[in-house]
């Protein structure tokens, strides 16, 4: 259970006495066509409990059949909450900005993006659409997804949701009081909530302080010089971020007619509307350079898929400015949040994503709890987005559910906690996609303080199983490669023979 979610019925004030917001009324929506997700699977709304913030860390869309209704959901959240509701914007939130230029009925035909270029052979907006998603957003399966939720929200059979059923959808989301764009304008690049920083891939030292340019011919942008004697630096980065993230949304919005297309020739200086927020988000600027963006947003702590730590310098100059919670998503990790603990600072790296979690591999190292789930897993992993279409499909029909080929239900809640002296502890809890609870604390006193600590053997601690002060309590270690990742469970003793 989520001790900061709840679903119920409610009229009026919240707990807190923040105005609702006219919550209900979404549910009895009578727009079926995907703009906000129709009323079909209607439920009470999401609440938030008294004294708590919610975090949402990015990529709310392209993780199954449920993307309206999640996104209807948490925007209904945040419009009854606004104050206590926080949204950071992922790189596949931004990305479907491109939607909006490029399946134009005057731009659906036209060549592929410059790290794909070939012919789309695309004649429909629809068309290219399938395309996009398929050959470059690294989705291939959200057209079909959508046309599944879809049939699900209408009511209706599969066949009856046309390919422009599917393109409808997605445009009117991208409209200005379309749900999409509601999350874009509404999210935010980076939050610092007391001694935290979230963001949504990574800060290193090349993106801490960067603020792109805000017009094409701004050059390569600006610098915020962060440093402990002005704290006030910090605020006015996460300012100048915002601003260009606004900034870029009001001309794309006035460009929606625009015949150029940003991603035919990409970069900073891209005269396309919309084309500087659009290269933030990319991992890469274009040939000839292909230097790495400085950004925060497709960044991470992995290094193919094995953990990196940040360096010394970078976690020393964040507890300098204040910072040292650092809390992110992007990358996968497993069935359980990854926590990276620096060993020359207090600042601990929490990484939450495990949209992958049924890759997850059993070490024959460990103990034998976990050797007989999901053997299926082991024998052939599937790796995420490259699973194609019928495989899903074909996974799904077995379990009635066609997007659980992401990843089984394994479910994890990461809470900080200010304490009296200001800074914040984290603390973990969950279950792990074999049905095994997890929890685990930094706090110091309360049970061993392990969370995000390395042992000799390069396993990485991720939380614990059984009651504090238990010896024979269960601890989940984990390494990684690539998309794989091995959990192994130890007992309190041998974790600690091993630190």
């Amino acid at each position: 259970m989520s001790e900061v979610l709840y679903r119920e019925e409610v009229d009026g004030a919240d707990d807190d006495g923040e105005e609702d917001g006219d919550v209900n009324n979404n549910n009895n929506n009578d727009d079926d066509d995907g703009k906000y997700g129709g009323d079909a699977t209607s439920t009470s709304p999401l609440r938030l409990r008294p004294g708590c913030h919610f975090v949402y860390g990015g990529d709310m869309v392209d993780r199954g059949t449920g993307d309206l209704r999640v996104q209807r959901d948490i925007m209904q959240l945040k419009k009854s909450f606004p104050s206590r509701v926080h949204l950071i914007l992922g790189n596949r939130d931004i990305n479907k900005l491109r939607i909006i230029s490029e399946t134009h009925p005057a731009n659906a035909h036209k060549m592929g993006p410059y790290w794909v270029p070939e012919n789309t052979g695309a004649t429909s907006p629809s068309q290219r659409l399938q395309w996009m998603l398929k050959r470059t957003m690294g989705c291939p399966d959200t057209f079909e997804f959508r046309r599944f939720e879809l049939s699900k929200l209408r009511n209706t059979c599969l066949s009856s949701v046309s390919d422009d059923d599917v393109w409808a959808s997605f445009h009117q989301s991208l409209l200005t009081d379309g749900l999409h764009w509601q999350l874009m304008e509404k999210g935010l690049l980076a939050l610092k909530f007391n001694d935290i920083l979230f963001i949504h891939g990574a800060v290193d030292s090349e993106s801490l302080g960067y603020v792109p340019p805000l017009t094409s011919s701004d050059g390569e942008g600006r610098e915020v010089c962060l440093h402990a004697s002005d704290a006030g630096k910090l605020s006015e980065w996460l300012d100048a971020l915002h601003a260009f993230k606004q900034s870029e949304l009001s001309a794309i919005d006035e460009g929606r007619d625009s015949d150029m297309v940003w991603s035919l020739e990409g970069g900073y200086s891209n005269p396309a509307p919309g084309s500087r927020l659009m290269q933030y988000g990319m991992g890469r600027c274009p040939p000839p350079e292909r230097l790495r963006t400085r950004s925060v947003v497709y960044n991470d702590f992995l290094s193919l898929g094995a953990v990196r730590t940040p360096c010394p310098d970078l976690c020393r100059g964040l507890t300098q400015i204040g910072i040292r919670r650092l809390v992110s998503g992007h990358k996968p990790h497993g069935d359980a949040p990854l926590f990276i603990r620096s060993p020359e600072t207090d600042l601990i790296v929490c990484t939450a994503d495990t949209s992958y979690s049924a890759n997850v591999l059993c070490s024959e190292t460990g103990s034998k709890i976990f050797q007989d789930v999901r053997q299926e897993t082991v024998k052939g992993v599937l790796k995420g987005d490259q699973v194609s279409q019928s495989q899903a499909f074909q996974v799904g029909a077995n379990l009635n559910c066609p997007d659980l080929f992401r990843g089984h239900r394994c479910v994890n809640e990461v809470i900080f906690e200010v304490n009296d002296s200001g800074s914040t502890t984290v603390r973990t809890h969950g279950v792990l996609h074999s049905g095994d609870r997890i929890e685990a604390s930094s706090c110091k006193g309360k049970g061993r303080d392990w969370l995000g600590r390395c042992t000799k053997k390069g396993w990485w601690i991720k939380g614990a199983m059984g009651p504090d002060n238990n010896r024979h309590r269960t601890w989940l270690l984990t390494k990684s490669e690539g998309f794989n990742v091995w959990n192994r469970f130890a007992i309190e003793d041998e974790v600690e023979r091993e630190l």
